[in-house]
């Protein structure tokens, strides 16, 4: 045993372990990244005296934070317990001992902060540029829908919107052809006369001019009925000074702005609309709504004529305030055969916004929600002012492109919407077996089956 431990004192002595600064054993010997270890006292001595973060020996920097050499301290430990424990005790014997430590300990704190804010810093420049890649990506982004929807916008308004708009010409700028056109929209029963006006190159002047005598003698229209009504389609013409439109179409053309605000009013606010339409549209909108929804009026009746039964406008009221939009739907219906595909998918929104409106009867009959109609009322009719009144403002002062693409988007869109609206109440209602659900089914294969027929005897 005794030769061993020769050996191993000549291999490692006192002095291989021994401070490069007081040249005695090491105490906490901390190695700086250069390769050369102190005492941590001592470095903290070096450290407050120079004020340089640098090797007493090398004066090379040191990275980072000096650590106590774990491996080192143990085996000084092992070969020399005694002369450690003196030379700790002596240390600690000075009187600036614990305030040298205490102060060079605290540079660890200050390099975590200093790292921290480093990180913060390269963290922040990795997000300007994360945001600046996000911001150039959202501009690209936005490029490419105004894109997508300007040639959506072309193609719809392709299929959609007639060639030669007469609502948009005064009757005093139609030529012969226009006068022909004219003529043919009027209805089948003026099948041939149009070639008749086009023959005898009957423009837009001499049209106002026409007198009952002349569309007998010089147009030889022998059915008096027919005289009569073109004279009092004549007559109208002579009022307006313009054609008053016949479809949705000709309808958005004449008043693209006023149609958007009725599109909306009727999506999202159907009952507060119609009551809207009847003091300011009452009839351009209202009475055709009117009319068409009722029983008692045939579609080829004028509209200004008819004088419906004061039973006839409370059936209106009652169905609007409980099914505003089967009233809608209705009037789709009526003129399908005018436009077949936005009529299919007025009825469809409006079949989808009914179930959605059905499906609060329960909350409404039996879970007391009849108690907060009122303070629901006050709030619905207030957002629909708002947003009403900006509705109004904003179609009066958008663009006309704009204001087509949002009509055809709210129109074509709707259904998807109001599908939307019928999933989520659908889901909050499913649980188990729901009478309701499955009438609901019922009903919804109907109406498709019912859209299947029309589409079918369309086709012949």
């Amino acid at each position: 045993m005794a030769g061993r431990e020769d050996r191993g004192d000549q291999r490692l002595s006192q002095e291989d372990l021994n401070c490069s600064c007081c040249f005695e054993l090491m105490v906490e010997p901390t190695t700086l990244n250069c390769g050369h270890s102190f005492c941590r006292f001592c470095l903290a001595q070096w450290w407050s005296a120079s004020k340089h973060a640098t090797c007493p020996e090398c004066r090379q920097p040191w990275a980072g934070f000096p650590k106590v050499n774990i491996v080192l301290r143990k085996t000084i430990k092992v070969l020399f317990p005694r002369e450690a424990v003196e030379r700790q005790r002596y240390q600690e014997f000075s009187p600036d001992y614990n305030s040298l430590l205490s102060e060079f300990e605290s540079l660890n704190v200050t390099e975590g902060r200093n790292r921290s804010s480093t990180s913060s810093g390269r963290a922040q420049v990795v997000h300007r540029q994360q945001v600046g890649f996000s911001l150039s990506r959202m501009v690209l982004i936005i490029l490419s829908i105004l894109g997508v929807i300007m040639f959506a916008y072309q193609v719809l308004n392709l299929f959609m919107k007639p060639k030669d708009i007469l609502v948009e010409k005064t009757v005093l700028q139609w030529t012969a052809e226009d006068v022909a056109k004219w003529v043919s929209s009027l209805g089948n029963w003026t099948q041939g006369y149009e070639k008749r006006f086009y023959n005898e190159k009957i423009d837009g002047n001499l049209l106002l001019s026409l007198s009952e005598s002349d569309l007998e003698m010089s147009l030889d229209i022998d059915v008096s009925f027919h005289r009569r009504t073109l004279i009092k389609e004549i007559e109208t013409l002579r009022n307006l000074g313009v054609k008053s439109p016949t479809d949705i179409w000709e309808y958005k053309d004449a008043h693209p702005a006023r149609t958007n605000f009725i599109l909306w009013g009727l999506r999202e606010f159907p009952r507060l609309t119609v009551v809207y339409s009847f003091f300011f549209y009452h009839e351009e909108v209202f009475q055709p709504l009117l009319c068409y929804t009722s029983e008692l009026v045939d579609i080829e009746e004028d509209f200004n004529e008819v004088s419906l039964p004061s039973e006839e406008y409370l059936r209106f009221s009652l169905r609007l305030l409980l099914v505003p939009y089967y009233l809608i739907a209705r009037l789709a219906m009526k003129l399908i055969y005018r436009d077949f595909w936005v009529g299919g998918i007025v009825f469809i929104y409006c079949l989808l916004m009914t179930l959605v409106e059905c499906s609060y009867l329960k909350w409404l009959l039996f879970t007391g929600g009849w108690r907060q109609l009122p303070t629901l009322c006050r709030r619905v009719i207030g957002t629909a002012f708002v947003n009403g009144c900006l509705q109004f403002l904003m179609w009066q002062v958008l663009p006309a492109f704009v204001c087509n693409f949002a009509f055809y988007w709210m129109l074509f869109m709707a259904p998807y919407a109001a599908w939307n609206c019928f999933k989520t109440r659908w889901s909050e209602s499913r649980v188990g077996n729901s009478p309701v659900r499955d009438f609901c089914s019922w009903l919804w294969r109907k109406a498709f089956q019912k859209l299947h027929q029309l589409m079918t005897q369309r086709q012949f």
